[in-house]
């Protein structure tokens, strides 16, 4: 389960959560991919994809596709899924060793 979700008291997270352990972040994994559930605002899911899902550029289809699908279908509450974007610390560490040379260099 995320250990880093916001607003822990709402009991909507807990049981969001536990579903996505099984029915989103497995198909996530199969692509190098994960999510994180950041909370929830006026019944709208918001999350942040991490590892290859962050910045995919199939992200949004993704999103909308599969996890909002998925979710809605288990929770009537839910009006939407918003994945918040931002820049992962895998490629900012990848851009560091760009620039430092240490990628694309033959030893």
């Amino acid at each position: 389960m995320d250990e880093r979700i916001l607003n822990d008291g709402d009991k909507r997270l807990t049981a969001v959560n536990e579903m996505a352990d099984v029915l989103i972040r497995p198909k996530l994994r199969e692509h190098n991919g994960d999510m994180h559930i950041i909370g929830i605002e006026d019944n709208s899911l918001k999350i942040k994809l991490t590892g290859a899902c962050s910045g995919c550029p199939q992200a949004d289809l993704s999103t909308k596709a599969f996890i909002e699908a998925t979710l809605k279908s288990q929770f009537e509450w839910l009006e939407s899924v918003a994945v918040i974007q931002d820049v992962s610390p895998e490629l900012i560490d990848f851009a560091k060793a760009i620039l430092n040379g240490k990628v694309g260099k033959a030893e």
